[in-house]
Order: structure tokens, then sequence, then C-alpha cells
């Protein structure tokens, strides 16, 4: 390895790695706090997922993940953005599956079950009979700014920047801002996915995303009991077969070794994997603050 940043297990992240990797996420991983934010990002979504219901189904499936968000972003733009129309089923539906996330019959399924559980309501179009506009409640959008003040605060760390800062505080103008802002980020999240195919088997697979942080925090508190697939299973709320099998691949992929005994333990390309990922993830924030900045 090359001089790299200091890393707070394996030492170094390699000059490849960091050359490799998009500007501004190389500068993140640069910065003397990015440590300190990935810890923070990790936990803050991990004590989420574990403490609201609805977080936790979000983060559970790729495309209600997507859905969720697609929701958030094109009803701020409606709102804020003049002659923006307002976000519908058909458009949900046609970007996930263009992403390769889902099929039409299971986002139909997810949408109703939103609408069941009080996420959204329908509306009809201001401009097309036949389409059926999405409209968030209060609750949808209460939970839009608990999940954008989880990436906000990490980002606190790395700059200075009012909007960030706003998002953080869970100031919903703000938030919504933001959000108005945020299409390009959400529309660049396939190419966000295949930058990282390490960590793309655990971000489309159900569960997976909290199986994912739980094992990150796992590990960095070297906490070998912790490591094993059935506490990581019995705290997620997953079954031990799959978080076995996500495991499992993430060890044909490199990043960990079984042990035999149920153990999964990191090697040293799972931190740096790691540490690119979660960069990708609040340099993606923060251009979203950037955006809102200029419009």
């Amino acid at each position: 390895m090359g001089a790299g940043r200091t890393n707070r297990v394996t030492g170094l992240v390699s000059e490849s790695v960091l050359r490799a990797a998009l500007p501004e996420v190389a500068a993140l991983l640069r910065h003397p706090r990015f440590p300190e934010a990935a810890h923070l990002h990790v936990r803050l979504n991990l004590e989420a997922c574990q403490r609201h219901a609805n977080i936790r189904k979000i983060f559970g499936n790729s495309a209600r993940h997507v859905a969720f968000s697609l929701i958030a972003t094109l009803s701020a733009r409606a709102e804020q953005v003049r002659g923006a129309p307002p976000v519908t089923q058909s458009q949900v539906i046609e970007t996930i599956m263009a992403m390769g996330l889902s099929s039409h019959g299971k986002i139909e399924s997810l949408i109703n079950r939103m609408v069941d559980q009080g996420m959204v309501t329908r509306a009809p179009h201001s401009e097309d009979r036949r389409a059926k506009a999405l409209i968030p409640t209060e609750t949808f959008l209460v939970m839009d700014d608990t999940l954008c003040a989880i990436h906000a605060r990490p980002c606190v760390l790395l700059l200075d920047d009012p909007i960030v800062a706003g998002v953080a505080a869970c100031d919903r103008a703000i938030t919504r801002r933001m959000r108005a802002a945020a299409l390009p980020m959400i529309e660049g999240g396939g190419a966000m996915l295949l930058r990282n195919p390490q960590m793309l088997h655990f971000l489309i697979s159900d569960g997976g995303w909290i199986v994912l942080f739980a094992l990150i925090d796992a590990i960095w508190r070297a906490d070998r009991d912790s490591q094993k697939f059935e506490a990581i299973a019995a705290l997620c709320g997953v079954s031990r077969p799959h978080v076995r099998s996500l495991l499992v691949k993430a060890a044909e992929y490199g990043l960990l070794r079984e042990d035999g005994a149920g153990l999964f333990a990191p090697t040293t390309e799972f931190f740096e994997v790691v540490d690119v990922w979660i960069a990708e993830c609040l340099a993606a924030f923060i251009n979203c603050a950037r955006l809102a900045q200029d419009s």
C-alpha cells in the first residue's frame, strides 16, 4: 500500500483506491474527519432501523427505498419548481424497473402498501385523467425529514454548509428544497451501484442494507460475537439462512473470510470497499445540497 488516509482499523487506504475514486469521493476519503463521519453514518442508520419499523421497512428493500426517494424528490419538485408535474405511480414504476430492481407487479404492490399504511395518498392528475398523482402525507414527510437528517449529520463534520446544517436540524423547508434539487442524484443511483459491485448484493437484496450496517458496526467495534451470522440475523430481524447467504457472497467477493464457527471476519479489502461506498453516499448528499444552494 502507498501513502494514504489513516484508517481506523487497517491503517491505510491505498493510493490506487484514491486514484480510482471519483474526485469528490477521494476528497472525502482524505478528509481528516472522514473516519468520524463514516462511523456516525453507520451508527445513525443502524439505530434508525432498530428504532423505527417503517424506516427498517424502507431499508429492507432496495425498490422500496428508491420508491420512497422518488416520491419525496418529485413531490418536492412539483411544489417548488414552476411547471414541474406531480409524481405519478407509472413514473415510479418505470424508473425502478429501468434500474432493474423489481418487476411492475411488485412495485405496484409496494405502492399500494404505502397507501394502505398512510404514507401516500392518490389524487387526480392535473394534466392526465388516466394518471394518478402520489401525494406524500405528513407521516411520509416526517420520516423523510428523519432520513435526510441521518444523511446530513455526518456531512456536518465534513463541511460548513447552510443547506446541510438545515437538513441535519430537520428544517422541513430546507429539506424539501434539497429534495427538489436531488433528482439528478437519484437518476445517477444506478451508476453508483455499478461503481460499487462488491456492495451490490447487499444493496439490492431484501434486508441487505440493514445486514450491511450491522456487519460494519460489529467489525468496527471488534465485537467477534456480533460478527456471527446468527447474531446479525437476530439484531436485524432477518432469517439466518438469508444473512448467511449474504455473508457467503461477500466472502466470494473477497471482503470476508469464514472461520468455520459462523464468524465472518473482515479482509483488508473490506475496509477500503466500505470506506469508498460510504464516501460515495456522503458525496451524493453533499452534491444534492450544492444543487439546492444553486437553485
